[in-house]
């Protein structure tokens, strides 16, 4: 299941693989932004919000140490004029870097600078953003007490937000997103009754900011829980129940990957295909998986997002596996092995 990471403002953000190209038209956006960052007759809050721009929206996902760096730019100057906001921000974009790339200890510090500034501003958006993302590498270490600690106090303050604002989409969507990681760090536990009631509640609260990006998340994370139980229930023999569960998984993952072709998400479209790969191989459906299985790995190969390819690669060489292909299930290994061994290297130069 995925975790969504929180800045200010608040976006429920999927991984997107680090290979992936930035399009021309994001390129025109981004030199539009450079021109205002370099132009110092502009105010300096514009120029800090151009450059929080350029690093989270631009590079943070894709080339998450070039973010890294333009987020320092922003910091520096946000520290020279004495703007707090800016200095948490760029803190936060580079926590979220280092998150991306692996390096869960420098992370918790920028994070925590981050959340440190924001509480001096009294930024209770901020702060509850700080505590998501802090939630999130303590999740991902496997600290499961300390990761649903920072979560239910970011949880906490969203509601008590909420309360007092009730219309605000912002407090909403980081609302939404604590609510789907709480959710996912549930699933994780096998605790599937709380994953669902978790994942619910943050899929009514993006239904009603018109979140299409963040529906098709909660949508796939609940799938992905039904698929999880409905694999258990058939270990345990209980086909019925699995049937019913699979049929649930299907059609959530169904529903989930007809929001993500209306709004063009192909890196979410390709996740979205392996998953359905994945429910068909758990029935036995083999020919259906394949199906699925090749369509996800298609599109991700070309758009060039190298995790979604490696995903996509290792479903298809599972598959072909029992069902006796070997020469395509070593085909789909070797493609796994190689754009795995990409990534791990592209992580390597970057540190």
């Amino acid at each position: 299941m995925k975790k969504s990471v929180l800045t200010i403002p608040f976006l429920a953000l999927s991984f997107i693989a680090f290979s992936q190209e930035i399009p021309p038209e994001q390129q025109k956006t981004l030199d539009s932004l450079w021109n205002i960052w370099t132009n110092r007759s502009a105010a300096d809050t514009t120029r800090l919000k151009a450059m929080k721009q350029i690093s989270w929206d631009g590079y943070l996902y894709t080339h998450p140490d070039s973010a890294f760096y333009f987020a320092q730019l922003q910091y520096d100057l946000a520290k020279e004029k004495n703007i707090k906001e800016y200095m948490a921000n760029a803190l936060t974009t580079q926590g979220v870097s280092l998150y991306v790339q692996g390096d869960y200890t420098k992370a918790i510090d920028y994070d925590t600078r981050s959340l440190k500034l924001r509480e001096e501003i009294g930024d209770k958006k901020g702060i509850a953003a700080s505590l998501i993302n802090i939630g999130n590498i303590y999740s991902d270490q496997g600290d499961h007490a300390k990761a649903i600690d920072y979560y239910t106090k970011g949880l906490k303050i969203f509601e008590e937000l909420l309360r007092s604002h009730p219309e605000l989409v912002k407090v909403k969507n980081g609302m939404a997103t604590s609510l789907n990681n709480i959710g996912a760090l549930y699933g994780s536990q096998g605790d599937y009754a709380n994953a669902i009631a978790y994942q619910t509640r943050s899929l009514q609260l993006r239904e009603e900011i018109g979140d299409k990006k963040g529906i098709a998340m909660s949508l796939k994370n609940i799938g992905d829980i039904y698929k999880d139980q409905a694999e258990l229930a058939k270990s345990r023999n209980d086909k019925s129940g699995s049937d019913s569960l699979f049929f649930k998984a299907t059609e959530y993952q169904t529903q989930g990957l007809k929001l993500r072709e209306e709004i063009g998400d192909k890196q979410g479209i390709a996740s979205s295909l392996n998953s359905i790969a994945h429910i068909y191989e758990g029935q036995g459906n083999y020919s259906e998986a394949l199906a699925f299985g090749q369509r996800s790995l298609t599109i991700a190969t070309e758009m060039g997002a190298a995790i979604e390819k490696r995903d996509a690669a290792k479903t298809l060489w599972e598959i072909n596996k029992k069902v006796g292909s070997h020469q395509k299930a070593l085909e789909m290994y070797e493609l796994c092995i190689t754009t795995r061994d990409t990534l791990q290297s592209e992580e390597k130069q970057r540190e």
